[in-house]
Order: structure tokens, then C-alpha cells, then sequence
């Protein structure tokens, strides 16, 4: 009797065991199908993503000199130069005199961009703006182009520019607030703006300056007091200003 009993149960563990593998089946090969999609929507992302660097590559090389720099790790490089292997590059500097309001757009889509020449551009406050999403940015030339004391306040979304030139633009004393925001500042070129006195004062938290060229602005012997703030600075320029 007692093997009788064991004999059903074990009949029915085994009849609910066949029951239940095509239901464990189904749903392991549903997970294996989630992780395969997963893993397919992930490189097929990326690979978009590659395509549109690809095509925005292209079309800033119509506009402008792009200079590259190698995009890998120190003992990558050191294994190219041993054994001749290929190393993947990046963009890192646009040198353009075409870009406007209308276009910028596809320089701020540039990430990998370190350095931005915009010298003599079409370029005003609005189209400033798109330059603050570039997150690598660390040298920006403006010089000669539309931007205001306005517009200088999307630098502020740039912290870590080193070298910012505003050369021949209308920018005063009211937009420098703003550059003084930018502690990182190595080099900064205010030739032909309206800078006074009072604008040079409000740069003195610039500690890292080492170069500052105030050619041909408002500077008079008054200001002469406000250079003893910058402790680095190495190259002064103030050619043609208002000092006797």
C-alpha cells in the first residue's frame, strides 16, 4: 500500500515536471530573447551614433580646417608606435571663418572639440549659445565676430576654457562679470574692445592668467594698479592704450 502511495506521487511529480518544462522553456527563451534585443538596440544606438559623427565630421571639413589628435589610451599610443598599429583619431580644432547663427549648431555637435577658431564669423550672441554644450571646449576665438556684452554670459557654461580670445568685438566692462567667472583662464586677448580701468578690475580673480592683451583699449595709468593681481602673469600687452 505504502508503495502504491509512493509510486502516485512520484507519477504525479514527474507527469507536473513534463507539464511544467515547456512553460520553463518559453520563458527562458523569452529572456534570452529581452538580453538579445537588449544587446542589439545597444550597438545598433551606437552605431547611429558613429554615423552621425561621421556625417557632421564631413560637413565641418566644407567649412573650416579640422585638426585631429589621437583618440586612445597612453599604452595604445605607445603599442601603435612599436608595432605600426592604427590609432583611432578625433577631431580636436576647427579653424573656420563660415560659420554663422545657422550653422554653429554643427560645431557645438562636435564633442570632441577642444579648440574653436571663429575669428572674422558671421557669429552673435544667439549662436553663441550653442557653444556651451561642448563639454571638452578649452580654447574659443571670437575675435572680430558680432557678440555683446550679452552674449557673454553663455561662457559661464565653459568652465574649464583656458584661452579665450574677444578681440575687435564690441564687448565693455558690463559683459567682463562673466570672463571673470572662467578661473581657469590662461590667456586672454580684449585688444580693440572698450575695456576701462574699472573692466580690468573686475579680472583680477583671473590667478592663472599668464598672458592678457589689452592692445588699443581704455586702459589708462590708473589701471596699472590692477595688473599687481595677476601673481602669473607673464606677457602683458598694452600697446596703443591710454597709459603715458
Amino acid at each position: 500500500m505504502m508503495l502504491q502511495s509512493e509510486t502516485q506521487q512520484v507519477d504525479k511529480t514527474t507527469a507536473r515536471d513534463i507539464a511544467e518544462s515547456p512553460a520553463r522553456r518559453r520563458g527562458l527563451k523569452w529572456v534570452i530573447f529581452c538580453i538579445l534585443a537588449i544587446v542589439a538596440l545597444i550597438v545598433a544606438l551606437g552605431a547611429f551614433r558613429i554615423f552621425l559623427e561621421i556625417r557632421n565630421e564631413r560637413r565641418l571639413r566644407t567649412m573650416g580646417t579640422l585638426t585631429y589628435e589621437p583618440d586612445a589610451p597612453g599604452w595604445y599610443r605607445e603599442l601603435a608606435r612599436k608595432y605600426d598599429l592604427p590609432t583611432p583619431r578625433q577631431p580636436s580644432r576647427l579653424d573656420s571663418k563660415s560659420i554663422s547663427d545657422e550653422n554653429v549648431k554643427w560645431v557645438a555637435a562636435a564633442r570632441s572639440l577642444r579648440t574653436v577658431v571663429l575669428s572674422d564669423c558671421s557669429l552673435t550672441n544667439a549662436g553663441l549659445r550653442h557653444l556651451t554644450k561642448m563639454p571638452r571646449l578649452r580654447g574659443l576665438s571670437l575675435s572680430r565676430t558680432e557678440i555683446t556684452d550679452n552674449g557673454l554670459q553663455y561662457l559661464s557654461s565653459c568652465p574649464l576654457l583656458g584661452y579665450l580670445t574677444l578681440s575687435g568685438t564690441r564687448v565693455t566692462d558690463v559683459g567682463l562679470p562673466n570672463v571673470a567667472s572662467l578661473k581657469k583662464l590662461s590667456y586672454l586677448n580684449l585688444a580693440d574692445t572698450e575695456v576701462t580701468d574699472a573692466g580690468l578690475a573686475l579680472l583680477t580673480d583671473l590667478k592663472n592668467l599668464t598672458s592678457l592683451n589689452l592692445c588699443r583699449t581704455k586702459i589708462t595709468n590708473s589701471g596699472l594698479r590692477h595688473l599687481k593681481s595677476f601673481k602669473k602673469l607673464r606677457y602683458p600687452n598694452l600697446d596703443d592704450t591710454q597709459i603715458t
